[in-house]
Order: structure tokens, then sequence, then C-alpha cells
């Protein structure tokens, strides 16, 4: 399952939509989190889980916007390489990244095995 964070729900769904059809026609089979949840989803770690479930997904990549962490919201959450998709719900992950144009932008990929809950 490919779930991304980035700028808007057109720009998320277009992001996940292209990385789903590079990994499909490289590496397999691949599914984009929204077009599974449904429209506009939030993303909360029972809604993952559920959709984990649901479809038999063997991992998550996760892709996000380098600098997208927020501390702030629970005393003593993970940020950087310690951030993990299977321990918290990460609200910020919710709200728009704002992604303004420019001639390097540099996002953090992460792929997660489910079968071990943690971070490959």
């Amino acid at each position: 399952m490919v779930l991304s964070i980035a700028g808007n729900f057109e720009s998320r769904s277009l992001f996940e939509r292209q990385v789903v059809a590079h990994l499909a026609y490289t590496a397999g089979q691949a599914s984009a989190y929204f077009t599974v949840i449904g429209r506009r989803p939030q993303l909360t770690r029972t809604a993952m889980e559920t959709t984990i479930n649901s479809r038999s997904f063997d991992s998550v990549l996760f892709v996000r916007k380098k600098g997208q962490k927020r501390q702030d919201f629970a005393h003593g959450r993970p940020v950087d390489s310690a951030f993990d998709l299977f321990n918290y719900d990460y609200p910020e992950l919710n709200g728009g990244a704002s992604i303004e144009q420019a001639v390097t932008i540099t996002f953090v990929t992460e792929s997660y095995s489910v079968a071990e809950r943690k971070k490959i």
C-alpha cells in the first residue's frame, strides 16, 4: 500500500497514483491508500490497520515531505528517523503540506513491514 502526505487532496491522490503506477510497472502490485479507504480519508492508525487487514497488504510505503513533523502535538512523540506509523496517531499528517515549486523538493520515503509492524 502506498500512503503519502503531500499538498492538498488532489495533489496527494495524483502523487499516490503515480507512485503506484510506477511500482506496478516495475515491481508488481501496489494500491494507493486513498483508493482503498475512500475519498478524502483521514489518516489514523485504526483506519490504516483496517485498510491493511482488509486487503492483506504485506508492506506500506510511506512518503512525506521532509520536515513535516510536529513534536508539539504530543509530548515525547518521535520525529525524524524515530517516526513510526504503527506507534502513534499523527494528526499533523492530515493537514495539507505546503509544497512550493522549487528546483529540489525533498521527501522522506519509508517502508514498513506489516507482519512485524515496524519500519524496514
